[in-house]
C-alpha cells in the first residue's frame, strides 16, 4: 500500500502531541466531508487520510471506526464503507472490535465491501508513483497535529463528465423529485374509487406515452432505457450496498406510488430470489433530516410488526439517500378490486381488523388507511388472497411535512383530518379510516363522493352511510359494525380496533 504500519505498541501519544479526542475533533469533519463529495479523487483523498491517521496514531484505530460507522448509518455511502473495510483490513483487532459492537446493515455491507487499493487509485487518476510520493502536509491549526492528505486535483469524474456529454440523467434523477411530478397532490374526488391521490396505478401520460412508443420510438428500447436509468441511481445504488439481498435487480421501470417511486425489483438471498417492490419516499423541501429520521423509526416500528397476519411484511428498510423500503410484490391493492362475495369481503374484512389490532398493540398508529393501503399479494395460483395492511405508521410522519391531501383519499378521512375539534389523529382515527375502507370492500365504492368541500360536509354530519344502501343483500349486522366504526364522534366509535375485530368475528 506504499505506508508503513506503526507499531501498535507505541499507543502513547509521544510529549506535545494532543489527545486522541482533539485530534478526532480536527480532522473526522474533514475526512466525512471528502467522503461525501462528488469527485472520486476527493473520497479517495479522504479515505487515505483516515487510513493514514490510524496507521500514524493506531490508538485512534477503534474511535474512528465506531464514528465513521456511526456516520454510515446515518449516511452509508460507498467510499465510507470501503474505508472501514481498509481501516479493518489494517488494523483488524481494534477496528474489529468497533465494527462487532455495532449492530446494523452497515456492518454487513463493510463485510462485502471491497477495501481501497490506494497506489491503483493513483495510477488510474494518472499517476505513476507510490501513494506516499503523492502526498502532502495539511496544516491543521494546532500544535502536534499533522494531517496527510492525498494530493490529488480536481477532475470530474470521466463517467460523471461522458454521462453529461451524452445528455442522460444522473445518478439519482431516475427517482424523480415529487415536486417534478404533476400527480404527487393530486386529488379529484369526483371521479373514480381509483383516481384518487398517488396510487400505484397513477402513471401520467406522459409515461405512459413513452412505454407505448407514442413518439415513434420502440416501445420496448425505452423500457429497457427506463429500467437501466433506475439501476444507475444513487437511491437504488445504495439499496444494492446496504441492503439484506446478495443481490437485487430492477425488472419493470419505476412507477408513481402512494408516498413516492416505486421500482419494480427482484431479490435474491443466496439461491433464492423473491419480487419485491422498492418504494423510495418523497421527501420535503425543507427539513430532510429530520423527516428522515422520523421515517427511520416508523419503518423499523413496522419492520417488528410484520410478523402479524394482515400486515404487509418488510423485507428490508433505509434512510440513505432518501427513505426507503423493500416489500414483497403487490399483486393488486383495494382500489384496483372490484367488490368481492359477501363471505370473501367478510375474511378480509376480519384479515384487516387482526392486522388493526396487531399494529396497535405494537403502540403503532397506522395514520391514514384507504384502499390504496390495502395490498394483495402475488400468491401464485391463489384467486383470491388475504389483503394486509401496508404503510403503517408513515402517514404520521408524512402529515408533519406534507400537505396530508396529497396522500389520503379525503373520501376516506376521519373529521379530525377536516376539522381538530373532533380530536387528534390516533387509535380511533384508524378505526374510522378501517370503517370506511369496509364500506369499499363491501360495495366496490367509496362512503362519499363529489368534490372536496362536498366530501368534507358529508363527513362532519352526524349520519353514516350504510353498506346495504349500495348492495341490498349485505346483512343490517354489517352496516351496524361499519356505522359504529365510522360515527364522526370517537366517544361513539369503537373504543379500540380490538372491538371491531370482535363484532366482525361476531358476524355468520
Amino acid at each position: 500500500m506504499g505506508v508503513d504500519q506503526v507499531d501498535a505498541s507505541e499507543d502513547a501519544p509521544r510529549p506535545g502531541e494532543p489527545d486522541a479526542a482533539d485530534v478526532l475533533s480536527l480532522i473526522l469533519p474533514s475526512v466525512l466531508d471528502g467522503l461525501s463529495a462528488e469527485g472520486h479523487r476527493t473520497r479517495v483523498s479522504a479515505a487515505w487520510t483516515a487510513c493514514r491517521l490510524a496507521d500514524e496514531r493506531p490508538e485512534l484505530g477503534a474511535e474512528l471506526a465506531d464514528r465513521l460507522v456511526r456516520s454510515a448509518d446515518r449516511t452509508p455511502r460507498e467510499p465510507l464503507v470501503r474505508t472501514l473495510s481498509s481501516l479493518h483490513e489494517r488494523h483488524p483487532e481494534s477496528v474489529g472490535g468497533a465494527l462487532r459492537a455495532f449492530d446494523g446493515t452497515v456492518v454487513r455491507a463493510v463485510r462485502r465491501a471491497s477495501s481501497w487499493d490506494f497506489d491503483a487509485e493513483l495510477r488510474a487518476d494518472g499517476g505513476g508513483g507510490a501513494v506516499a510520493d503523492q502526498q502532502r502536509v495539511v496544516d491543521a491549526d494546532a500544535p502536534g497535529v499533522t494531517v496527510y492528505q492525498r494530493q490529488m486535483p480536481e477532475e470530474p469524474d470521466s463517467l460523471d463528465a461522458e454521462s453529461s456529454e451524452a445528455g442522460t440523467s444522473s445518478p439519482g434523477d431516475a427517482v424523480a423529485d415529487p415536486s417534478d411530478d404533476d400527480a404527487a397532490g393530486s386529488v379529484d374526488t369526483a371521479g373514480s374509487d381509483d383516481t384518487v391521490g398517488t396510487d400505484s396505478a397513477s402513471v401520467t401520460e406522459a409515461e405512459r406515452g413513452e412505454s407505448e412508443g407514442a413518439d415513434g420510438s420502440d416501445p420496448a428500447a425505452e423500457r429497457r432505457r427506463r429500467i437501466q436509468a433506475a439501476e444507475n441511481s444513487e437511491s437504488f445504488a445504495a439499496v444494492q450496498l446496504v441492503s439484506d439481498f446478495d443481490e437485487v435487480s430492477v425488472v419493470d421501470p419505476p412507477r408513481r406510488g402512494r408516498y413516492g417511486h416505486v421500482l419494480p425489483s427482484r431479490g435474491r438471498i443466496d439461491q433464492a430470489e423473491y419480487g419485491v417492490d422498492l418504494l423510495f419516499f418523497d421527501e420535503p423541501g425543507e427539513d430532510a433530516r429530520s423527516f428522515g429520521s422520523a421515517m427511520g423509526k416508523r419503518l423499523r416500528q413496522w419492520y417488528c410488526a410484520d410478523e402479524a397476519s394482515g400486515i404487509a411484511a418488510v423485507a428490508d428498510y433505509g434512510d440513505h439517500p432518501r427513505p426507503w423500503v423493500a416489500t414483497p410484490r403487490a399483486e393488486t391493492t383495494l382500489a384496483d378490486r372490484d367488490p368481492s362475495d359477501l363471505d370473501v369481503a367478510l375474511r378480509d374484512a376480519r384479515e384487516l381488523a387482526a392486522g388493526l389490532v396487531a399494529a396497535h398493540e405494537r403502540g403503532l398508529v397506522h395514520g391514514g388507511i384507504d384502499p390504496h393501503d390495502v395490498v394483495y399479494p402475488a400468491t401464485g395460483f391463489s384467486s383470491d388472497p388475504a389483503p394486509s395492511l401496508s404503510h403503517l405508521g408513515v402517514m404520521t410522519v408524512f402529515r408533519e411535512h406534507f400537505g396530508p391531501a396529497e396522500y389520503v383519499d379525503p373520501r376516506y378521512a376521519a373529521p379530525e383530518y377536516f376539522d381538530d375539534s373532533y380530536g387528534d389523529i390516533d387509535h380511533a382515527t384508524d378505526v374510522y379510516h378501517l370503517g370506511a375502507v369496509l364500506y369499499r370492500l363491501f360495495t366496490g365504492e367509496a362512503p362519499f363522493d363529489g368534490d372536496y368541500e362536498t366530501v368534507r360536509m358529508a363527513i362532519l354530519a352526524d349520519g353514516t352511510p350504510h353498506p346495504s344502501d349500495v348492495r341490498p343483500e349485505i346483512p343490517e349486522a354489517v352496516d351496524e359494525v361499519v356505522a359504529k366504526a365510522m360515527a364522526p364522534r370517537k366517544l361513539t366509535r369503537y373504543e379500540a380496533a380490538t372491538q371491531l375485530s370482535q363484532s366482525l368475528d361476531r358476524l355468520g
